[in-house]
């Protein structure tokens, strides 16, 4: 085959511009390209081959030439398929997220490649966007060498390989959470980001990312992390609900009156201490059915539990309705509702979110990101310990001392706001 150059495109005959073509693109054929003497194309396309042909150097090595990288993999992932359809992987995960460093946001890493051919090192759509921060080769000899950019966007081949590929990786996850937990949790404390941006966008592998959160929770040491599976197997029997608070870090959730109620009844409490939780929250509401709840949410419903022990003796109901209809018309357009509940222990009084309200932490963060617009106001519901000596002297003072009763009672209501 005899290739005539045009003379404005002469510079396609220099060995320095086909050496650079032949690496880019054929780098890994099978059979030796020369230019003169010289071979240039020496890197083997080692994903083709059986994993226990391949050395752990062989591997890092690979990696460095793929992602142009000067560190070792922090996983890797190899396998072949051949349903539903024909592929070879070979899948890194860095050591680093550079994205925590604020060098912007990573750039798609894993090549797709038919029988050795690069089609293209950086396709769009190959993987979901969540998963940007992989390194590595997808070969798929069901690829037509000739797919352009716009018609791979469009092909069921390429979707097909974003499934089987996104699935596999989910499945390697798991399996290396579960034989090498500390391990796992070097790698969450890096990329968890990445697997909650993916329960945010993507509906179809959400239950599969799920699986792989971790959390602190009320049934944990401090920096002890857990994760759905697990919080499962200590729920108690009949339990269809999975509670959880969100909040800047462990004391302050811990220092809230939420929790009270369900320690007391055994009931283990997820804390969601990230930034971008609320967020994720939004998106993730169940879990293997069971349906997840704020435990600062007025969705919480507790039964009478003999074995939990509540100091004092509550208010009676009349004077209970009394106060309440106090609190509800002094406290006015800041409450939607005042009324007595089962969650308190030792704290007088809560308020909750209603049951589709916006949480305390969720109106934080839309206010950090529009901090010229003032939120609209939110009534809360406000919920007393009818057995705490504080609700009691409030019920007294409505009769004997109103005008305390109403700097009370605007305390009272203060002081929950800031606990939330």
């Amino acid at each position: 085959i005899v290739l005539k150059l045009r003379e404005d495109c002469a510079d396609f005959a220099t060995p320095h511009r086909i050496r650079s073509i032949v690496e880019n693109y054929s780098n890994f054929v099978s059979f030796p390209v020369m230019i003169g003497e010289d071979r240039v194309n020496k890197v083997e396309a080692i994903w083709r081959k059986k994993k226990n042909d391949v050395t752990d150097e062989e591997y890092n090595e690979f990696y460095k030439f793929s992602a142009k990288a000067y560190d070792e993999p922090r996983y890797r992932m190899h396998f072949n398929a051949d349903s539903p359809i024909e592929l070879n992987a070979l899948l890194f995960v860095p050591t680093e997220n550079t994205e925590l460093w604020g060098m912007g946001q990573m750039e798609p890493g894993v090549s797709l490649y038919c029988k050795n051919v690069l089609i293209d090192d950086k396709p769009e759509g190959l993987l979901p966007e969540w998963l940007r921060f992989l390194r590595g080769v997808i070969d798929s000899a069901d690829i037509p060498l000739n797919i352009s950019r716009e018609s791979m966007q469009d092909s069921s081949l390429v979707r097909k390989l974003n499934r089987v590929v996104t699935k596999r990786f989910l499945k390697f996850l798991d399996g290396e959470a579960k034989d090498n937990a500390d391990k796992y949790r070097e790698f969450y404390a890096k990329f968890s980001r990445f697997l909650k941006e993916g329960v945010v966008t993507d509906f179809d592998h959400r239950e599969g990312l799920a699986k792989l959160l971790r959390f602190e929770s009320s049934m944990t040491d401090p920096g002890t992390l857990t994760g759905f599976e697990d919080y499962l197997t200590r729920a108690k029997d009949g339990q269809d609900k999975i509670y959880y608070l969100a909040g800047t870090d462990r004391a302050s959730v811990e220092a809230g009156p939420y929790l009270e109620a369900l320690k007391a009844r055994g009931l283990e409490v997820i804390y969601f201490l990230d930034s971008i939780d609320e967020y994720l929250l939004q998106h993730l509401r169940e879990f293997d059915g069971k349906s997840l709840v704020s435990a600062a949410s007025s969705e919480v419903e507790l039964s009478d539990d003999a074995s939990v022990e509540t100091p004092g003796e509550p208010l009676g109901d009349e004077a209970m309705t009394a106060l309440c209809e106090f609190l509800t018309t002094e406290l006015g357009e800041r409450v939607e509702k005042v009324a007595p509940g089962k969650r308190l222990v030792s704290s007088p009084a809560a308020v909750l979110a209603p049951a589709h309200g916006m949480s305390a932490q969720m109106r934080q963060m839309l206010q950090a990101m529009n901090p010229g617009e003032p939120l609209p106001p939110q009534k809360v519901e406000l919920e007393l310990n009818p057995r705490h000596g504080l609700v009691h002297a409030l019920a007294a003072a409505r009769e004997g001392n109103p005008e305390l009763a109403k700097l009370a009672a605007a305390q009272l209501l203060d002081n929950a706001l800031l606990a939330a």
